[in-house]
């Protein structure tokens, strides 16, 4: 270990991963409860950090157990195309309308394009309307049920394998058609896939995706509200 309060050592790294196992074992924790937990009995920036390394404690994880966010996961087919589209429409409305209290991500049905940016036609549309896709390609792991309020599938097929992954019905309930939520485009019933399509194909997925996410924000805050 280098004198560096960032530097890491893989022995205290291994040692906080496995006290956070360990509560969550003996103490029945879901793992966002096992992280929250943990962030109250670890206070140096050196430790966070070293939670921050280990492979089964994601950052997300560690956001969203600090600081009581609400999650949204956005899911298609291979994560390059709808998905991060939908991430990035999402995140200028949270900032647009200053909703810190939301985070989002998004995630893969399949691992295909694991650790690709997404798609380049699908940059090059959203940058003219002044989204910057940097999102790399993830596949929906089993941790983003406990970890995410809302997962969001992109067509019926994302929704139907969604709701199969899940664990529990508490899990599956999560899992919504974002369909339910367009307000303008009532005459689609899914987000169409638009890789082996047209460039109208792309903007007709920008468009429906401001619809729907605008919708959802609305949606989140009416709940808060009541």
């Amino acid at each position: 270990r280098s004198n560096s309060s960032n530097s890491l050592d893989f022995k205290e790294v291994y040692s906080l991963y496995k006290f956070t196992e360990n509560i969550r074992f003996y103490k029945g924790f879901s793992r966002q409860k096992t992280i929250k937990f943990t962030m109250q009995n670890v206070g140096s920036d050196f430790q966070i950090n070293m939670l921050k390394s280990c492979d089964k404690i994601t950052t997300f994880a560690i956001i969203m157990g600090k600081s009581e966010k609400y999650g949204i996961l956005f899911v298609c087919l291979g994560n390059i195309c709808r998905s991060p589209a939908a991430q990035a429409v999402m995140q200028r409305i949270i900032e647009e309308r200053n909703l810190s209290d939301i985070v989002v991500d998004s995630a893969g049905i399949s691992s295909y394009h694991q650790g690709d940016l997404p798609d380049q036609r699908m940059r090059i549309h959203a940058r003219r309307r002044g989204l910057d896709l940097t999102h790399r390609s993830r596949q929906v792991k089993a941790d983003d049920f406990e970890l995410f309020d809302l997962i969001v599938a992109m067509d019926d097929s994302n929704y139907d394998q969604l709701r199969r992954l899940a664990f529990t019905q508490e899990e599956a309930d999560k899992v919504v058609r974002i369909a339910d939520y367009f307000r303008q485009f009532t005459t689609y019933d899914c987000i169409p896939d638009p890789y082996y399509g047209g460039a109208e194909g792309f903007e007709i997925v920008l468009d429906l995706l401001d619809d729907a996410c605008h919708s959802i924000a609305d949606s989140i805050a009416k709940h808060k509200l009541e």
